[in-house]
């Protein structure tokens, strides 16, 4: 890459929001507060909206002074009416108070307000760079690794209240926690941002230091991963495929970083951690499969390149027919699958039109809870974040260990989009797919540079996994980041197309 000017000729709006951005990406998945996992969620909140109210006042001040210009375009003006529909949602919502910051887990009016400031401003004075994602990397590495270290019992930040760890999950308390993130759940809508951004930025060529966060997330993945995490990255996979590999160069360290992959998926399934049990390992037939697939893939890596390599198009219709006939082979696995419990099972089920309360840890019956007051609220929903005052569902456990009965109150819709349709009205979740699909055709058209695609695989991951996902503020504001980048102008100092 070419060295561009120095920042201080970059415009006033691009260096704050560079500033901004850098903090966002770095710190804010780092911080936890002071109390760890009891106020995670209020200390994201609290720090999250202090940022972007900062930066946002910056920037105004910078329009009113006519030191920086703000256009609009398609994506924008999406952007602005989902707003204006979330706004008169709130202003015919029942309850415009808990409306406001939300009743749930601070997902109101407010929240949704900066989540549009975000777009809007990243798109208008931002320019997608490789240190926002050399920063992600870092904040995302911290993170699995300390994850990593729960996993073995550890807590060395003391994030647990005093005497719990990750493995009373279920047992002492309802749900589960692990990083700087709290919630898995959450945790997972990190790494499906994360693990195709790095991934697809190794693949473009950027170098060797997109690999940490990959090979560092991936054990987290498979020891605490939930399914919606694991098959929104499976159909990224398969999406990235033809969008990636158009070129010799991409499908060489596409295989040497699919071997790194299968030798730590390898360890990773080899490694049996549990509450207090030190290192135990397990040895299965997957850990040996893995174990062997990794040295013939590295190998496969070194093999020089054809004299005669086949065009980008011949190569992405190539991968295409390949994802298909992968995609079809995993229906026709769950389709086929036996009667046992389990997701493969559940997904079989599905598929032949047979959903019950139960699939899905539940979710199912949630979802069937929410469209029964998206019927009551179409258009304009209860208000932003009130899905918490509208559900009555709650979920007990006895627990044979302790003697108790764990509760859980449900006050998400484990549904991202259908909680917009829910809270905001349907009209609303009609804008936010508008932008959706706008943010899509931007990435299309820019995926030359090198930074565009891999972002965009990023997001679209992370979107597929909020089907079953919380959205809440903790991760939902590096997503929009995301769709800002993707929408802003591209960096003019660069060598952005790095083949």
């Amino acid at each position: 890459m070419k060295a561009g000017p120095a920042s201080a000729m970059r415009p006033p709006a691009e260096r704050i929001t560079d500033i901004y951005i850098i903090i966002m990406l770095l710190i804010f998945p780092l911080f936890f507060g002071f109390s760890g996992y009891r106020s995670i969620t209020v200390s994201k909140f609290a720090f999250f909206l202090g940022c972007t109210g900062l930066w946002a006042a910056a920037l105004a001040w910078l329009l009113l002074r006519r030191r920086a210009r703000f256009t609009f375009a398609a994506p924008q003006w999406a952007a602005l009416a989902y707003l204006l529909l979330c706004l008169l949602s709130w202003l015919c919502s029942p309850d415009r108070t808990a409306s406001l910051l939300g009743a749930g887990r601070y997902d109101g009016l407010l929240t949704s307000f900066a989540y549009v400031l975000i777009f809007l401003f990243v798109s208008a004075f931002a320019r997608p760079r490789p240190l926002y994602a050399q920063c992600f990397a870092l904040s995302v590495s911290l993170c699995a690794a300390l994850s990593l270290l729960q996993l073995a019992d550890l807590d060395p930040l003391g994030l647990y209240p005093s005497g719990l760890g990750y493995y009373d999950s279920g047992v002492k308390y309802a749900g589960a926690f692990l990083g700087t993130i709290g919630n898995t759940n959450l945790l997972d809508a990190l790494l499906c941002l994360a693990l195709p951004l790095f991934c697809g930025l190794y693949v473009c060529g950027l170098g060797a230091w997109c690999l940490p966060p990959v090979l560092l997330s991936l054990p987290v993945v498979w020891k605490a991963g939930g399914d919606g995490g694991k098959l929104a990255l499976a159909l990224t996979l398969l999406t990235a495929l033809p969008a990636l590999l158009t070129q010799a160069s991409r499908i060489r360290r596409a295989l040497r970083c699919a071997g790194y992959m299968a030798l730590v998926s390898a360890l990773s399934l080899y490694w049996q951690p549990a509450a207090g049990a030190g290192l135990r390992f397990s040895l299965r037939p997957a850990v040996l499969w893995l174990a062997a697939a990794a040295p013939v893939l590295l190998a496969l890596s070194l093999l020089p390149e054809p004299r005669r390599c086949p065009g980008p198009r011949t190569l992405r219709f190539a991968f295409l027919g390949l994802a298909l006939l992968l995609l079809l082979a995993g229906l026709a696995g769950a389709y086929f699958a036996g009667p046992e419990a389990g997701t493969r099972y559940e997904l079989g089920q599905l598929l032949r039109g047979h959903a019950q309360d139960s699939f899905g840890s539940s979710r199912i019956q949630i979802w069937r809870a929410c469209l029964a007051l998206l019927r009551e609220r179409p258009l304009l929903g209860g208000g932003p974040g009130t899905a918490a005052l509208r559900l009555h569902i709650t979920f007990s456990r006895y627990v044979p260990e302790t003697g108790e009965t764990l509760q859980t109150f449900v006050d998400n819709c484990h549904n991202v989009y259908l909680a917009v349709a829910v809270n905001s009205g349907c009209l609303a979740l009609t804008a936010l797919l508008i932008l959706g699909i706008l943010v899509a055709r931007s990435c299309l058209r820019r995926r030359g540079e090198a930074l565009a695609l891999p972002l965009g695989l990023g997001a679209l991951c992370c979107a597929i996994q909020e089907f079953f996902g919380l959205g809440l503020c903790i991760t939902m504001p590096v997503l929009w980041i995301f769709l800002g980048l993707l929408c802003a102008p591209a960096e003019v100092t660069y060598e952005n197309n790095l083949e």
